[in-house]
């Protein structure tokens, strides 16, 4: 193997030679990408130069009597690591190689001289930053003092406990080193192409700062920040930073590199223009769709207005679940400030985290349910608003859809009714807001002439008419095995349209009628009615049904079946013996079971499509799992063997006609009484009429279609798993409707990707039906908001700064204003100091969360505190704002710190206390 490596030669593609740094520049510049030439001192030249003169068997001693809990022992143990590496004479065949290569780069070249680890840059871990970097180093001498310290480097506290605590093997882990022409920057930075805090795969986050980006990577200053949409590429944010120094070439000594303070009027402007900004973010996606569409963390600089790529890694220690790939369905564009909250899915959805049901359905509410019942209302503006977001395994609603519908349907008296998915930081403009008759009145015109189908008169025979198709049925599972690949697509894609089709139908009908009659309902109670608490009233009045349902029927068809068991020593003795599918296959060995099997198959034939926990497709009907019925049959089994569901029907049935009959008779007392009455004896039934047609719909055509949609996915995921396309037979649900028919038709282009996208939504799907997770209940821009109970910006003991890394916690803050004070931070302390880098990674082990006073979201402290997976602050004076020693709450989501007591010190309250969220 040669020593040394150009980015030209195929052999630099090796990453055990040329280290993550190396082998990546190396692909990006033989891709064609701009990349300053350079050249790699290979791994095996780090190696031979160790096995010389006995020095490795020196430094494997030192190695075994690392101490890494004592920071202070650790630096110096290492640095006598350091020491003899940096004694030890270059082997003069290298000497002549590295003396050779450079001048290739041209005469007198400046170079940058970067560490490059074969451990470095791995999608599970990236060493950025661990080992040394040299800038502007002039001249073969220096270059080859330069690659010395590299080396050297693989030996700092930092990499060493870096690696410790990655559990990377420091006998295993060699040192490649990259000398790169330097770039003269007139502007550099650092570009994410999926926000590292917000988790969004379609926004490209920008930091950038005047000269260097050491600058920045160092933590020095605080960066202007860009974040750009994609693939559309429309710029979100524009954030001037500080930006109060810079670092740049020596003049005097005409090498190297000083720190410059930058004049103040040029502090205040954007280091990049807007097409620059753009620019970056092509870039930025053409790289990323070079290394398999993956994020990543890729750094640059602009010389002469020319853009340069000095590397690219893959983003780590950050959660992407590529939730905005499950929301492509939507047509509708989203404004940045939209609330999005999880009430309306927690009442409505409930245990419908899957993404394939998420990306069938919510499209519908969007494009065609919601977008109709606007346009039929007359409200264009809402027609083109969308409704749903994805997030982590949830549902979220926008809140706009909720609020202005209610501002403009709902009188006022009667919207504090209608306030449940509406945040109550906002209640009271919702319940002000003005409301225009005229507006009402035309809405309600415009829907009895457009779509009279949908209207109180209509919609019970619209609604009957729907129970009586069959085309929602579905096929067989047995028929939908026989169906080649593009067909049975075609099924799935006819009952995704069937849904459409039929919401268009309920939609209105629930969201405004229903709704209405009920608020109205109670409002009459509330206003005209003294005889009672009227909200008691109204739940008596609403309670049972005036008719049998689906539901009903299905209950008493099951009680029949518990009825058989309970009548029968013998199958009362299988079932306690037998659980689950066991119970249901002992049955065929004794006649009373089969008799009771065959009463079961005719339940199964006439309620199999029920029994699941939520609609969504991850859940088994019963007729899929019997166990599902086993564990019914138990706990009916367990009840009161005279309870008697029909007659607790009848009896909720004749305490409401009587409560009824005494509401008719005290209201029709009053003033205007007759006219009073007629109403409530309209409103009353129609609301009856509803509740038990939502019943009915639940059953026929919903679940019915719902499970016919779930057997045809249910197909082509057992089909991509017995072709080893997935891992689990289940896998099909974390994908969107797009990407389950992009990835069956074989035409995924980053089909190793999309595992990766499996696996990581699964894990929030799989936390969603445990209820391991705790979601934010708002969200705006994919970050955590409080609009319950939000602590206000200048309340008392809060501090307002800018979130970098999400999470809570809740300890002793260490203010610590020097790296040699680091000695001072316990375990599980909050550090507060004014920047890191990565000097600091050691106490990185030790703390709990990080406040810094300077730095952005992609500084040092911030990037760390992220793939650890504890909160951070950018804070400006947190040294001057926060005792050491005080009890303080860091919260990563909401940029908040909360100083819960200032007073306190470490000795009245151990860092343990510390409790994190």
């Amino acid at each position: 193997m040669n020593n040394i490596l150009h980015f030209a030669d195929h052999a630099a593609l090796t990453q055990e030679q040329t280290g993550g740094k190396g082998v990546n520049l190396s692909r990006l510049f033989q891709a064609g990408f701009p990349v300053p030439p350079g050249f790699s001192v290979a791994s095996d030249a780090y190696r031979n130069f160790i096995a010389t003169d006995g020095l490795s068997d020196r430094l494997s001693g030192l190695i075994d009597a690392l101490t890494y809990d004592d920071p202070s022992a650790l630096e110096a143990q290492t640095a006598e690591i350091r020491d003899l590496i940096l004694a030890a004479p270059m082997p003069d065949d290298l000497s002549i190689e590295i003396r050779d290569a450079y001048k290739a780069l041209g005469d007198n070249a400046f170079v940058a001289v970067r560490s490059s680890g074969t451990a470095e840059d791995l999608a599970d871990a990236s060493f950025a930053g661990q080992h040394d970097t040299y800038l502007d180093v002039l001249g073969a001498d220096e270059v080859i003092d330069a690659v010395r310290r590299c080396w050297a480097s693989l030996w700092t506290a930092r990499a060493v406990g870096y690696r410790k605590h990655n559990d990377f093997d420091h006998a295993a882990v060699a040192i490649a080193v990259v000398v790169q022409k330097m770039v003269t920057s007139d502007v550099s930075g650092v570009m994410f192409t999926g926000n590292p805090l917000t988790t969004a795969t379609d926004e490209t986050v920008i930091n950038a700062t005047w000269g260097l980006g050491e600058a920045l990577v160092q933590g020095i200053i605080t960066p202007d920040q860009f974040v750009v949409q994609v693939p559309q590429f429309t710029v979100l944010e524009e954030q001037v930073g500080s930006k109060e120094l810079q670092i740049v070439r020596d003049e005097t000594s005409g090498r190297g590199v000083v720190e410059q303070e930058v004049p103040s009027d040029r502090q205040k402007q954007l280091s990049l223009s807007s097409r620059q900004v753009i620019e970056l973010a092509r870039l930025g996606q053409s790289v990323q769709e070079y290394y398999g569409a993956y994020p990543q963390d890729i750094e640059w600089a602009i010389e002469d207005d020319k853009l340069y790529l000095l590397q690219s890694r893959p983003i780590t220690g950050v959660d992407f679940t590529w939730d905005a790939e499950v929301d492509l369905g939507h047509l509708q564009p989203v404004a940045q400030d939209t609330v999005w909250t999880r009430a309306y899915a927690d009442a409505i959805m409930t245990g419908s985290p899957g993404a394939l049901q998420y990306a069938c359905r919510t499209p519908q509410f969007s494009n065609r349910h919601m977008r109709r019942m606007w346009e039929i209302f007359g409200f264009q503006d809402l027609a083109e608003m969308r409704a749903f977001k994805y997030w982590k395994g949830q549902w979220y609603f926008n809140v706009d859809t909720e609020r202005l519908p209610i501002e403009r349907l709902v009188p006022p008296p009667l919207r504090h009714m209608f306030l449940d998915f509406i945040p109550p930081t906002m209640h009271e403009d919702v319940l002000n807001a003005p409301f225009d008759w005229g507006q009402f009145a035309r809405a309600v015109i415009r829907w009895h002439t457009l779509d009279p189908d949908t209207t109180p008169g209509q919609f019970p025979r619209t609604f009957e008419a729907w129970r009586a198709r069959t085309d929602y049925e579905g096929l067989s599972k047995t028929e939908l095995q026989a169906l080649n690949d593009e067909d049975l697509i075609a099924y799935c894609e006819r009952l995704t349209a069937l849904e459409g089709e039929w919401g268009e139908a309920i939609f209105l009908p629930y969201f405004f009628t229903l709704r209405m009659a009920m608020a109205g309902l109670a409002w009459m109670l509330t206003n005209w009615y003294d005889g009672g608490e009227p909200m008691s009233v109204f739940a008596t009045l609403v309670a049972g049904a005036t008719r049998r349902t689906d539901t009903q029927r299905e209950n008493s068809d099951l009680l029949e079946l518990v009825s058989m068991i309970r009548r029968s020593p013998a199958l009362s003795q299988a079932i306690e013996e037998h659980e689950n599918q066991a119970f249901f296959d002992h049955l065929h060995t004794f006649l009373e079971g089969q008799h009771f099997l065959q009463r079961y198959d005719e339940w199964i034939e006439k309620w199999g499509f029920r029994g699941q926990a939520d609609r969504d497709f991850l859940h088994p009907r019963r007729a899929d799992d019997p166990s599902i019925d086993y564990r019914a049959f138990r706990m009916l089994l367990n009840a009161d063997a005279d309870h008697d569901p029909e007659a607790g029907e009848r009896r909720l049935a004749q305490q409401r006609n009587e409560t009824f009959a005494d509401v008719l008779a005290n209201v029709g007392a009053k003033p205007n009484g007759g006219l009073k009455v007629e109403l409530l004896k309209a409103v009353l039934p129609l609301c009856h009429e509803y509740l038990i047609i939502r019943d009915n719909e639940r059953c026929r055509p919903t679940d019915m279609m719902m499970y016919a949609w779930k057997r045809g996915f249910d197909e082509i995921g057992r089909r991509l798993h017995e072709r080893g396309m997935t891992d689990d037979p289940r896998d099909h649900n974390c994908l969107s409707e797009l990407e389950l028919y992009q990835y069956f038709r074989g035409l995924e282009e980053h089909p190793e990707l999309l595992k990766v996208k499996i696996a990581a939504r699964r894990r929030h799907i799989d936390a969603a039906l445990n209820k391991e997770n705790d979601p934010p209940k708002y969200l705006v821009r994919n970050r955590a908001v409080d609009l319950d109970h939000p602590r206000g910006e200048g309340e008392e003991g809060v501090l307002s700064g800018t979130a970098t890394s999400p999470g809570t916690y809740t300890g002793v803050a260490r203010v610590v204003r020097s790296h040699s004070e680091m000695g001072r931070v316990n375990q599980g302390e909050i550090l507060v100091t004014h920047s890191t880098d990565p000097g600091w990674n050691p106490v990185f082990t030790v703390i709990k969360a990080v406040v810094v006073e300077t730095g952005g979201m992609l500084s040092h402290a911030s990037c760390l505190a992220r793939e650890i997976g504890f909160p951070a602050v950018y804070l400006p004076d947190a040294m001057k704002l926060i005792e050491d020693g005080a009890i303080i709450t860091v919260d990563g989501n909401t940029g908040s710190v909360v100083l819960e007591d200032a007073a306190r010190s470490v000795e009245e309250e151990p860092a343990e206390a510390g409790v994190a969220g």
